[in-house]
């Protein structure tokens, strides 16, 4: 009982500060937090407790966690922990973690209970302890704890101690130099008293500064402490009972602090002036009692603030806050909050006190809309496989599955949906196209026919079209620039010209090397250089509208280069008359019309699947859209990157259906596939262009690591080493090395190469260990290199 109450008051109080009361029922009047931008990590992922004191982001991009449970490092693919051994000298010691922290040298400091401070080594893989208990003045009740860690620029460590129960102490100032073994006690005069002490953290201009119980110190760079005084802030916190909780120092000399009563402090140290920021003012309702906030500066120098109820954000240039709004599924966005870390890719990790580790990131997390039983209105079931934009810029999505399926109307502003149901108005089960004849009227071509449907009445009226059998389906209905009237069907294409009433047939199956497959015209294209293009399940076609004739093209070798495959999925012709072509298990095709000359772009250059469903130009960012049979991809027509977004990007499922792509009047891209449709546009989009972190990690000889030392092949650790030379002898060689990016570890990839040995690149997906048993003498260069998974590739890598 003893361990769990002293955590629980570790919790409650990182620094034995008392309790801060901070924001958090306010009306957002900035920009709103995304929940499903958090990802959670729990027991289940392997984290070892529900509750984090402490999160540190390493030099190499490692992510260190202090738990309830002891010590773990987590690298995106799996959380390594660190274990006490009363056995082992070189083990860590002591269970609950404090704090954490890491020197210019390297080394994690890791402050544990009951009082222990732990120095990792991560070349030597040891842990050292250091006694500092003794230093401070206390009843051998009294239990203390490391709350705060900070190095100076000369090298000393400063510790900040606190007691688990709110007891004073008369000094938590502690400090290690650099090049001495001994923690010594932080000569403190007779007339100053620090106290508890609950945060140390350093300035641009390398002073020192300390937030105890007794107030706020600084430690200039000749070692000099004084305690500081604004007779403004200090005339203010005296008359609001007020006193500062925590603080961070930003780049432009200013120290930020958060007070108990809801108060965010920015201070000038130089002028000793302030402005303060009343959260309180934002608040409805009753203020409780919380948790000491956090603070952390992102690469905007924003605060972001953590609290017993969440996370905040105040925007530095507005000067206003923001939170979460919109609840996820579980409630995360509402966590206790115990501290705040970005890494190197802007990511912020977040330590919680019941709810494990947070990672919050700036993705994309694209807007879907699916069939939800649960929902009193959602769309209707199946797949949706029409999408049509009416001329009131209302979107039209008809989904169907076995037999079931309906009509639905989303007005894209709003986000509200109307919807028919099959069985309330139509008989049959299957829509193949949909059109808008007038403003609220369509065509619907169904397994029962055609129809005329105006949805604010439900009327519903079956037509006929002259010289159109009752038996073709018509998958779209498109008028020409010359106002012709096209029929996509199943049975060839029909053409009703202006002013007449009669469509005539056109056989595709008559063309030269084509058959019956060919009248499966899924979608027309008119170009504005070419004439009508054709997409079947049987190859790409031209109508030529000086000739009246119709061309299929890319199929011959003999005329030029030929699709993959000729079951045409998607297509799109940009500005300089280029088509690209997404072919059914063929790829991505970008063909010259002219030259006949066709590119290839298949899952080896980062395309998802081979089955590209739909194609939606991307003219501001130089890129496509691309929609496929394992997710969306965007593809930038400059570097030939693709970027890759999968359901935790928030896509309907991983399957879109051929033929339902849709740009809309407002420029927003609509994809439908087997659960519905994704909605987004350019402002709902981020890239992820930063490419892994890499480095090496370990060689080891005949499968046995290879520690650095005097009489070892490794001089330095293996990530400092240039060049080693080997016995001939020692040819069993192992080299393992690391490629972190969060984003998504699960894709990121790994490819090396052993000059001298190997000619091409070894890619080997997010393998991590490269071995060479039998490796003849000679001289050689171990390069390895890796790629995020949007497929950005850090290029240099590690050698």
């Amino acid at each position: 009982m003893k361990i769990q109450t002293t955590v629980r008051e570790v919790i409650k109080c990182i620094s034995a500060v008392v309790t801060l009361i901070i924001l958090f029922t306010y009306s957002p009047v900035y920009a709103q937090l995304k929940p499903g931008n958090l990802t959670q990590f729990t027991e289940k992922d392997g984290v070892p407790g529900s509750q984090i004191s402490s999160v540190l982001v390493d030099n190499f991009g490692y992510i260190w966690l202090g738990t309830i449970n002891g010590l773990a490092r987590y690298d995106g693919y799996e959380f390594k922990r660190f274990f006490s051994n009363p056995n082992d000298s070189i083990s860590i010691k002591g269970l609950p973690v404090s704090s954490l922290f890491q020197d210019r040298k390297g080394q994690i400091w890791i402050g544990t209970s009951p009082g222990y401070l732990n120095a990792y080594d991560p070349v030597k893989q040891s842990f050292r302890q250091y006694v500092y208990s003794d230093l401070i003045d206390r009843s051998a009740s009294i239990e203390v704890d490391v709350n705060s860690m900070c190095q100076d620029n000369k090298g000393r460590i400063y510790f900040g101690i606190g007691t688990y129960h709110f007891e004073s102490i008369t000094t938590g100032l502690l400090y290690l130099d650099e090049n001495d073994n001994t923690i010594k006690k932080f000569p403190v005069p007779d007339s100053l008293r620090i106290g508890n002490v609950g945060k140390i953290t350093k300035d641009k201009a390398g002073n020192i500064w300390v937030l105890s119980y007794n107030g706020l110190y600084k430690i200039d760079v000749n070692l000099n402490l004084k305690k500081i005084h604004s007779q403004l802030l200090d005339e203010r916190l005296k008359k609001n009972s007020e006193y500062l909780v925590n603080m961070e120092a930003d780049d432009e000399g200013h120290l930020w602090c958060i007070s108990q009563k809801s108060e965010l402090y920015d201070i000038n140290v130089q002028t000793g002036s302030y402005k303060n920021y009343s959260i309180d003012k934002l608040i409805k309702g009753k203020i409780d009692d919380t948790y000491p906030g956090t603070i952390a500066f992102d690469k905007n120098a924003n605060i972001w603030i953590g609290s017993n109820t969440g996370l905040r954000f105040f925007n530095r240039k507005t000067g206003e806050f923001e939170r979460f709004v919109n609840e996820s599924n579980n409630g995360i966005e509402k966590a206790a909050i115990l501290d705040l870390k970005f890494d190197s890719f802007g990511t912020l990790w977040i330590s919680t006190s019941l709810d494990g580790l947070l990672k919050y990131e700036e993705r994309s997390v694209l807007k879907s809309y699916s069939f939800d039983k649960n929902k009193k209105v959602s769309l209707t079931v199946g797949w949706a496989n029409n999408l049509y934009e009416s001329s009131d810029g209302k979107i039209w999505i008809s989904t169907s599955v076995q037999g079931s399926g309906g009509l639905n109307e989303l007005d894209p502003h709003s986000g509200t949906i109307h919807t028919f149901p099959f069985h309330s108005f139509l008989p049959g089960g299957f829509i193949f196209g949909l059109s808008e004849k007038s403003p609220g009227e369509f065509y619907l071509s169904t397994d029962k026919g055609c129809y005329v449907f105006l949805p604010k009445t439900n009327f519903l009226k079956k037509i006929k079209f002259d010289g159109v059998p009752d038996t073709v389906f018509i998958h779209q209905f498109i008028m020409d620039s010359r106002e012709n009237l096209w029929l996509c069907t199943t049975n060839g294409l029909f053409k009703r010209k202006r002013g007449t009433d009669k469509f005539s047939r056109y056989d595709l199956s008559l063309i030269k090397g084509s058959n019956a497959s060919s009248n499966e015209i899924s979608k027309a294209f008119e170009s504005k250089k070419h004439g009508l293009w054709l997409l079947t399940n049987n190859g790409l076609f031209l109508y030529d509208f000086k000739t009246d004739k119709i061309v299929r093209y890319a199929f011959d070798k003999k005329a030029g280069d030929v699709f993959i495959t000729q079951d045409i999925n998607s297509f799109y012709e940009d500005a300089a008359g280029i088509a690209w072509v997404g072919t059914w298990q063929g790829g991505l095709s970008k063909y010259n019309v002219e030259t006949g000359k066709i590119k290839n772009y298949s899952r080896n250059d980062g395309l998802p699947s081979m089955s590209v469903q739909g194609i939606l130009p991307d003219e501001a960012n130089n890129g496509l859209w691309l929609s496929t049979f394992e997710g969306l991809s965007h593809f930038n027509l400059i570097t030939g990157q693709f970027n890759n977004y999968s359901i935790a990007d928030g896509i309907q499922s991983q399957l879109f259906a051929d033929g339902a792509y849709l740009k809309t009047s407002q420029g927003q891209y609509v994809f439908g596939g087997s659960n519905g449709i994704t909605v987004f546009s350019d402002k709902d989009v981020t890239h992820n262009s930063i490419p892994p972190l890499v480095f090496l990690t370990d060689l080891k000889l005949f499968n046995k690591s290879v520690m650095p030392g005097n009489n070892s092949v490794l001089k330095n650790s293996i990530y400092d080493t240039k060049e080693i030379t080997l016995p001939y002898d020692q040819k069993n060689i192992t080299i393992e090395f690391m490629a972190l990016h969060y984003s998504n570890p699960a894709k990121n990839k790994c490819a090396y190469k052993l000059e001298n040995y190997d000619n091409e690149w070894r890619e080997v997906g997010n393998q991590h260990v490269a071995s060479f048993p039998m490796l003849p003498p000679g001289k050689y260069i171990f390069r390895v290199k890796a790629a995020n998974n949007n497929g950005i590739w850090n290029e240099q890598g590690a050698s």
